[in-house]
C-alpha cells in the first residue's frame, strides 16, 4: 500500500489495482475510457517500439475533455458490432492505469476474455473508427463520402486544439513539409509549411513563431522493404503558456481559491448535495497545500523568499522530489484544517485530495448511505497508510546527516551489508532514505549513501548491536523428532540446533533472525550456507566478539579478522581446499573473514531476499535513487519500470559441505 500510494511509480508486483482504493463501490461497473487522436495509424503500424509510446503518451497525454468513458461491458459490446461492420483487425492504443501502452486490435477488444484487461484503460482509436452520437460511443463509422474531419471530444466543447497540437513532417524534394493533423477550429487553420530540415534550431524558430515549443520528437524506423526517406516524422508541440504577472507561474494561494471556486460552480450546475458540495471546496481549498514544502518550491525553481506557486512557468525538475508526492503532503494540512467539519464531508474532502492525481471516486448524492454499502467504508481508505506515508515523504533537511560507504556491488555480501545497516537504523528509530551511487568507470567501486532525519553514528550503532543479547529460538517438533533414543523427555528441545532462529534484544526492539529457514521453519531454505558443527547462535556470537568497536564508516566493510566461522555471504571469504592444498577446517586453521559484512547483511537478508532460487540463480537490484526503507525492501528484490537501478545476478557455491554466496555478474545496464 505504501509503495502504491506513490502515483509516480510504474506498474510493478508490489501494487495493487488501482480501482479497490479509488474507485470506491463500483465492482460491478468497471470502466473503459475512449479517445480519438489522428496519429494512431502511424504509432501502431508496428515501427514504434512501447518504450517511445510510453513515453509519447506520458507527454502527450490524453486529456479528460478529449476521452469518453462508459462501462467495459458496454463498450466491449459496441466493439463486438464494430469489429462487423469495419476491419475487425484495425489497430489502437490501449494505455492502462499504469502507464504501459499495448497495441490492440479490435477484434481484441471486443473479446470478452479480455474485460480484465480493459478494467480502466484508456483506448486511443484512429480517425473513422466508430463515431460519437449524442456524447456518447457509437459503432458507427462516418461515411466514406464525409470530409474526413474527425470529430473528437475536444472541437465539440470548443477548445483550442493548440493547447497540445501535433504536426507530422514528410521529406520532399530533399525538405520537409509540415502538415497539421487533427481537425483545426477555422481561425487557426493554415497551409502546409516547408522547413529545409529538421533539425533543433530549425524546429525552435518554427515553433517560437506560433508561440509553441517541441514537445516530443517520434522517429518510426522504417518498415522492411521501405525507403527511409519515405518514413513520416511526428512533432508534438505545446503552446506556451501566456506570461502572467511578469514570471508566467500561477500563486498557490491563487490557484487554491480557484480551484474551491470552480468546485462550488461544478456542484451547483449538477445539483449535489449540501454536504458533497462542501467536501469538493474544501478539498480545492487544500488539495495543493503541500506544495508548501521546501521541496516542492525548489522543484519548481521559485527562489526562498518568493511567493509560494502552485504552477511555475519555468520547466520543473522532478529528480529533486525524489519520490515526495505533494498531495500526501497535503493531507498533514488539511487535517489541522478540517476540524470541527462533520466526519462524512471531512472523509471525502481528504479522500479527493489524497486521489485529485489519481482515479477519484464518482459522485453520489446520498452520501452517508454510500459510505455504509461497504464493511469499512468509502472515503476511508487513505486512512491506514497516508498519514505514515506523508512523514516519509517530507521534504529533506538541510541538517540531515549523510552516511557514506564504499563497496564493491560485485560483493552480495556487501550490497546485503547496506540492507542490513538500513534495517539497523529503522529499528533504532531512525527513518531512513538510501541509495547506491556507481562508479561508471570501475565496476567494482560504488558509493552506499544514507540519509537519517536524526544524527545515526554508525561505529555507535554497531556496537550496539555486537553488544546486544541473542538467544535461539526452540523449535519443538524439529527437536522431538531428532531427538535421541537416551530417555530424554520428547517435549524438551535439542540443546543444539544449527539451524535455531535467532532473537537478537536490542534496548528499544527485538529482532527475529530466521531468513535460512522456511516459513514453518521446519527445514532449511536455499540461503542456509553453513554446515558441520558449526551453529547460527555459534556463528553470530562468534562474529559480534569480532565487531570493531570503533571503524571508519567509509572502510567499515573492509575490516577483516581471522576466524572459523561465518555465515557465508561475504564470497571473498570462499576457499577452495584444491587451490589452497589442503582444507582450513580439518587443520583447525582461520580464515579471513570480515565481520561487518556478515553480521550486517545477516540483518539484511531479513528483510531484502534475493530474487530467484538456488536452481535457476540468485539475484538482486541496486536503486539509485533515494528510496525510504519500506520502498527500498521491493526495489531490492523486484524493481518497477522506471526506477533508476543496477541488476546483479550470482550463483550459490559449494565447497564441501558448505555453501557460499559467488561474485555477482551486472544483468542489465543502468536505467538513466
Amino acid at each position: 500500500m505504501d509503495v502504491w500510494s506513490q502515483t509516480s511509480l510504474s506498474a510493478h508486483p508490489a501494487r495493487p489495482a488501482v480501482e479497490p482504493w479509488l474507485h470506491g463501490k463500483q465492482a460491478d461497473y468497471p470502466e473503459t475510457y475512449v479517445a480519438w487522436r489522428e496519429d494512431v495509424p502511424d504509432l501502431t503500424f508496428g515501427v514504434v517500439d512501447a518504450e517511445d509510446l510510453e513515453v509519447l503518451l506520458a507527454k502527450y497525454r490524453v486529456l479528460a475533455h478529449e476521452r469518453l468513458r462508459e462501462p467495459t461491458h458496454q463498450f466491449q459490446e459496441k466493439f463486438a458490432e464494430l469489429a462487423q461492420k469495419s476491419d475487425p483487425v484495425r489497430r489502437l492504443l490501449c494505455l492502462k492505469p499504469d502507464g504501459s501502452v499495448t497495441v490492440l486490435s479490435v477484434r481484441d477488444v471486443a473479446d470478452k476474455r479480455q474485460a480484465e484487461q480493459l478494467r480502466y484503460t484508456q483506448l486511443i482509436l484512429p480517425p473513422g473508427c466508430g463515431s460519437l452520437d449524442k456524447g456518447m460511443f457509437s459503432p458507427e463509422c462516418p461515411d466514406a463520402t464525409d470530409s474526413g474531419a474527425v470529430l473528437v471530444p475536444y472541437d465539440l466543447a470548443g477548445c483550442e486544439l493548440d493547447d497540445v497540437s501535433g504536426d507530422a513532417a514528410t521529406p520532399t524534394d530533399e525538405r520537409w513539409q509540415l502538415q497539421r493533423l487533427g481537425e483545426v477550429p477555422p481561425n487557426k487553420r493554415e497551409q502546409p509549411v516547408t522547413l529545409p530540415d529538421l533539425q533543433a534550431a530549425t524546429l525552435r524558430t518554427f515553433a517560437a513563431e506560433r508561440g509553441w515549443r517541441l514537445l516530443f520528437r517520434l522517429e518510426g524506423a522504417a518498415a522492411e522493404g521501405e525507403d527511409d526517406a519515405d518514413t513520416a516524422v511526428l512533432l508534438y508541440f505545446k503552446q506556451i503558456a501566456e506570461q502572467t504577472e511578469g514570471s508566467g507561474s500561477v500563486l498557490l494561494e491563487k490557484h487554491l481559491n480557484a480551484a474551491a471556486e470552480k468546485a462550488a460552480d461544478l456542484a451547483g450546475r449538477l445539483g449535489l448535495s449540501d454536504e458533497i458540495t462542501r467536501a469538493l471546496v474544501l478539498a480545492g481549498q487544500f488539495h495543493d497545500l503541500g506544495k508548501r514544502e521546501l521541496i516542492w518550491q525548489r522543484a519548481a525553481r521559485n527562489p526562498e523568499g518568493s511567493p509560494l506557486v502552485a504552477k511555475s512557468a519555468m520547466p520543473m525538475r522532478p529528480r529533486l522530489l525524489a519520490g515526495f508526492r505533494h498531495e500526501l503532503a497535503s493531507l498533514r494540512h488539511a487535517e489541522r484544517g478540517l476540524d470541527g467539519v462533520p466526519a462524512e464531508v471531512r472523509d471525502l474532502a481528504l479522500h479527493l485530495i489524497a486521489a485529485h492525481h489519481g482515479w477519484p471516486s464518482r459522485q453520489h448524492k446520498d452520501l452517508a448511505a454510500y459510505r455504509s454499502g461497504t464493511e469499512h467504508g468509502v472515503w476511508l481508505t487513505w486512512r491506514p497508510y497516508l498519514r505514515q506515508l506523508t512523514l516519509w515523504l517530507l521534504p529533506m533537511r538541510r541538517s540531515m546527516p549523510d552516511v557514506y560507504i564504499n563497496l564493491d556491488p560485485c560483493n552480495p555480501g556487501q550490497c546485503y551489508a547496506c540492507c542490513g545497516l538500513i534495517e539497523l537504523f529503522e529499528l533504532q528509530g531512525a527513518q531512513t532514505r538510501s541509495h547506491f551511487e556507481l562508479d561508471h568507470l570501475f565496476p567494482h567501486k560504488a558509493t552506499f549513501v544514507v540519509e537519517t532525519e536524526t544524527a545515526a553514528d554508525l561505529a555507535e550503532n554497531i556496537a550496539l548491536l555486537a553488544n546486544a543479547k541473542c538467544e535461539a529460538v526452540p523449535r519443538r517438533a524439529v527437536a522431538s523428532s531428532k531427538q535421541s533414543t537416551a530417555g530424554a523427555d520428547a517435549g524438551e528441545p535439542k540443546s543444539k540446533d544449527s539451524m535455531a532462529p535467532l532473537l537478537i534484544h536490542l534496548p528499544v526492539r527485538t529482532m527475529t533472525l530466521d531468513w535460512w529457514l522456511d516459513e514453518f521453519w521446519s527445514n532449511n531454505s536455499d540461503l542456509k550456507l553453513w554446515a558441520g558443527n558449526q551453529s547460527s547462535l555459534q556463528i553470530w556470537t562468534k562474529l559480534c566478539d569480532l565487531v570493531p568497536a570503533k571503524t571508519e564508516p567509509a572502510m567499515i566493510f573492509e575490516t577483516a579478522e581471522m576466524a572459523k566461522g561465518r555465515f557465508g555471504v561475504d564470497p571473498r571469504s570462499a576457499w577452495e581446499a584444491l587451490d589452497l592444498g589442503y582444507s582450513p577446517n580439518e587443520q583447525n586453521h582461520s580464515v579471513r573473514t570480515y565481520p561487518p559484512v556478515e553480521v550486517l547483511a545477516a540483518i539484511g537478508l531479513q528483510g531484502f531476499r534475493p530474487k530467484g532460487t538456488r536452481r535457476t540463480g540468485l539475484g538482486y537490484c541496486l536503486w539509485l535513487s533515494p528510496l525510504p526503507a519500506i520502498v527500498a525492501r521491493t526495489a531490492c528484490m523486484q524493481p518497477w519500470e522506471g526506477l533508476l537501478r543496477a541488476a546483479y545476478a550470482f550463483r550459490l557455491e559449494e565447497r564441501g559441505s558448505y555453501k557460499y554466496f559467488s561474485f555477482a555478474e551486472r544483468a542489465i545496464s543502468v536505467q538513466e
